[in-house]
Formats: structure tokens, C-alpha cells, sequence
């Protein structure tokens, strides 16, 4: 559960510096301005922040394998049809602002989402330790999703668009792997996870007597 969440997390983040790392790329190719890639990427954002507000709700509303699963899918199709719109040669930029804005709202799904399964599989005693180790996550993400956007377009020559959706990918196989093998609770495996800690629980008790 630890290397599943991990890695589904860290995916996200291959898309995202994937992305970073093709736009010098895409204004020599495409001829696009930096302000317009900046608009994608103040969607992106946007949309990233608003749907935080939600998605650790929905997560506890509903089934937090399920909205990863069609989120990390959500994801792989936005980005196909972001190189699909470049290959066919859509330059409406609305076109993109609306993709990017939903990509953003699929992807604020997957931090919330990873930290509630992670939370159910580990006790309190050494939960801080496991944790800052799953953090790393994101830096994980970026440094794969850099050496590969290089790998595709330096030693392979794709274009930009092609190495963006191969990319993306890499969300729709977290996704088939998390539906098969990722379970959101222990008990669902007849496992108890021991929540009780003697010296963090004695550290509460002083806490709450003062």
C-alpha cells in the first residue's frame, strides 16, 4: 500500500514536470507566446486549488480507491487529448484552457486521496518516519518525469506532443494497478493495524493535563 500510494502520487508529478520541461519546446515548435502558456498553466492551477476544498471530503464520502482509479484515468485522457489538439492542429486556446482546468481538478484529487489510504495502513508508532519518507513522493515524480521527457524527445526524437501523452501513460497504468491490487483499509483484509502508541499516548496525557 505504501509503494502503491507512492508511486500513484509520483505520477502526477511526472505529468506536471513533463509538462515544465516541453514548454521551451513547444513556443520554438508551436510558435506559442509565454503568456499563453502561462494562462494554461494559471488554469491548471486554479482549477488544482479549488478542487483541494473537495476532494478530501469525497474521499471520505466515498470509496478513495474508486476517485483514484477514475482520476489517474481522467488524466491520461486529458492528455492524449492535449496531443491530439496539437497534432490535428487546434489552435483555439480556449480549447486547451478548459483541458488544463480539468486536469486540475482530476489531479487535486490524488494527494488527499493517497494520504487517506496511506493513514488506514499504519499505526501512530513510526507513522511520522513512513510518512516523511512517502513525501519524497513528489520529488520522486519529478526527477523520473524529467529523465524521461528527456529520454523521449533527446534520444528517441519524438515530438513534444507524442512524448506528452506517452507520459501520461503512466497514470492509466497506476490506475489498472491500484484497481487491482490497492486496498483502502486493512480490515478489509482481516488485518488490525495497531493505533495505540504507549509513549505518544503518555505524551498526549501530559499535554491534555496541562
Amino acid at each position: 500500500m505504501f509503494f502503491l500510494t507512492f508511486f500513484t502520487f509520483a505520477a502526477l508529478h511526472i505529468t506536471r514536470e513533463c509538462w515544465s520541461i516541453l514548454k521551451p519546446k513547444i513556443k520554438v515548435e508551436e510558435g506559442v507566446h509565454s503568456s499563453q502558456l502561462g494562462a494554461v498553466d494559471t488554469s491548471f492551477l486554479t482549477f488544482y486549488s479549488i478542487g483541494l476544498f473537495f476532494s478530501g471530503s469525497l474521499s471520505d464520502r466515498y470509496n478513495p480507491k474508486l476517485i483514484l482509479v477514475y482520476c489517474s484515468i481522467g488524466v491520461s485522457i486529458i492528455m492524449i487529448a492535449v496531443s491530439c489538439g496539437a497534432y490535428w492542429g487546434i489552435q483555439n486556446q480556449f480549447f486547451y484552457y478548459g483541458l488544463f482546468a480539468l486536469n486540475g481538478l482530476m489531479q487535486s484529487s490524488g494527494f488527499p486521496t493517497c494520504v487517506s489510504i496511506f493513514t488506514n495502513w499504519f499505526g501512530k508508532r513510526g507513522r511520522g518516519t513512513l510518512f516523511g519518507l512517502w513525501c519524497s513522493t513528489g520529488a520522486a515524480g519529478n526527477v523520473i518525469g524529467a529523465m524521461l521527457t528527456s529520454t523521449f524527445t533527446s534520444t528517441l526524437g519524438l515530438k513534444w506532443y507524442q512524448a506528452y501523452a506517452a507520459m501520461g501513460l503512466f497514470c492509466s497504468l497506476m490506475a489498472g494497478l491500484n484497481a487491482l491490487y490497492l486496498v483502502v483499509h486493512p480490515i478489509e483484509l482481516d488485518i488490525h493495524i495497531d493505533e495505540f502508541d504507549e509513549h505518544l499516548h503518555e505524551t498526549e496525557r501530559l499535554l491534555n493535563t496541562n
